[in-house]
């Protein structure tokens, strides 16, 4: 018979993949996930028909000499990412999956179960991360799709497609990174509405130290303060393998992430330094608020 995989945590032993599925469903039965679905597929049409029938987005790139998909879904993906409206969606998502039970008084149940609280903010800090990481794979599908629907296939071979999706493994990952920053803040408030304040404030808190830092800095410390663009939500744009028709960008932009390491230190090891003191804090927090 199968048994699940343990993992011990602390003084608690728990079956990893059972608390994983919980929480998972748990996020799921909010209804947050299939309407962030339809907002996303409906919201990235808007924009789409925008630079299409009305930035003329067909005339540029002919102009250029492409016509394909290709082409236009990394303008598109630039364009809409930088908007900052899927990043602020996945923030406060992220701020409710978090702290719905702590407001709702229901963290005193869920806490009275046979494992410590380091193990169910593990478990829900994944669960969160997969739902963030769902919603970036329906943004990127939506983008390709309504842009295939546009400009077509015609020119995309096997090379191009895996660009693609190499771009969408960026976009992702980032995503489900953001995710992980805001819940990390989020575990250091009670309430839903208290978390939604306290993390966009830590958030451009840190927009304003990088601000006032980077100029000041020197160049390796300008670069080390920049592995923190999750901060800014900037996708790694020189990485991203598709072709840089800088048209809607302004290529003497300063791009903080240019290398893997930067983009594994920006999406990966800082919301995991974060979590650190989170999870010290909720282990430690009074419950019976």
């Amino acid at each position: 018979m199968h048994r699940p995989v343990e993992v011990s945590l602390g003084s608690g032993t728990y079956p990893f993949w059972s608390c994983f599925k919980a929480e998972f469903l748990k996020a799921f039965a909010t209804r947050l996930p299939q309407i962030a679905y339809a907002a996303i597929f409906g919201l990235v049409f808007l924009f789409v028909f925008q630079a299409y029938h009305m930035g003329g987005l067909n005339e540029i790139l002919a102009e250029e000499g492409h016509k394909s998909m290709y082409y236009a879904v990394g303008l598109l993906l630039f364009r809409t990412w930088d908007t900052l409206l899927f990043q602020l969606f996945v923030l406060s998502s992220t701020v409710y999956l978090t702290l719905q039970d702590s407001q709702t008084g229901m963290i005193r149940v869920v806490c009275s179960q046979p494992f410590d609280r380091a193990s169910l903010a593990l478990c829900r800090l994944t669960s969160i991360s997969a739902h963030a990481a769902l919603f970036g794979l329906a943004y990127c599908l939506a983008l390709v799709a309504w842009t295939t629907a546009y400009s077509g296939l015609s020119g995309i071979g096997a090379h191009e497609a895996s660009r693609v999706l190499l771009a969408w493994c960026y976009t992702i990952v980032q995503t489900a990174s953001l995710a992980g920053l805001g819940f990390a803040l989020a575990l250091f408030w009670r309430s839903v509405a208290a978390g939604l304040v306290g993390v966009f404030t830590s958030c451009l808190a840190f927009v304003l130290l990088l601000i006032t830092v980077r100029p000041l800095a020197s160049d390796a410390t300008r670069q080390l303060v920049g592995q923190m663009a999750v901060f800014n939500s900037r996708l790694p744009v020189r990485m991203l393998p598709l072709p840089k028709l800088w048209i809607w960008i302004n290529p003497n932009e300063p791009v903080p992430i240019e290398t893997q390491l930067g983009f594994l230190l920006a999406a990966v090891v800082t919301p995991l330094v974060l979590c650190i003191p989170a999870l010290v804090h909720f282990s430690r927090r009074d419950i019976t608020e």
